[in-house]
């Protein structure tokens, strides 16, 4: 990855089952405003500095890396590096020993994601920025 700048960590993603009903927890517990909640109900993120702390669906979360995610065992969250170039992103992590999840693919909305595993199972998505209007 020595061709692009460092990676940025950009999201930490909690999967839940409703993000809908967590979300009250999340701001009043914790203080946190809600600065994104997608149309669909599914995903949702705080305003927490630079790094954005996000509610993701569990069906949804399972639908971006194809595994299933409603087991004891299963993922709960995963951290997001913007990088430059998503595949040679996942290339580079691939050779240096971490296992794929998911390839990398272009979202409806124009962003590239892929998701990678660590040793321990934790996953790692690589993405590119979101373009906002």
């Amino acid at each position: 990855m020595t061709a692009q700048s460092t990676p940025q960590l950009a999201w930490t993603v909690i999967y839940v089952s409703d993000v809908s009903a967590s979300l009250p927890l999340y701001s009043e517990a914790f203080d946190l405003t809600v600065a994104f909640h997608h149309p669909g109900g599914d995903y949702a993120e705080f305003a927490t500095g630079t790094t954005a702390l996000a509610l993701c669906e569990r069906a949804l979360a399972a639908d971006s890396t194809g595994l299933a995610l409603d087991g004891p065992a299963s993922p709960r969250s995963n951290i997001t590096l913007v990088v430059d170039d998503v595949p040679a992103a996942f290339a580079h992590a691939i050779a240096s020993g971490a296992t794929p999840v998911a390839d990398p693919v272009t979202k409806p909305w124009g962003q590239q994601s892929s998701f990678v595993a660590d040793l321990d199972g934790n996953l790692i998505e690589f993405a590119s920025r979101v373009v906002k209007d």
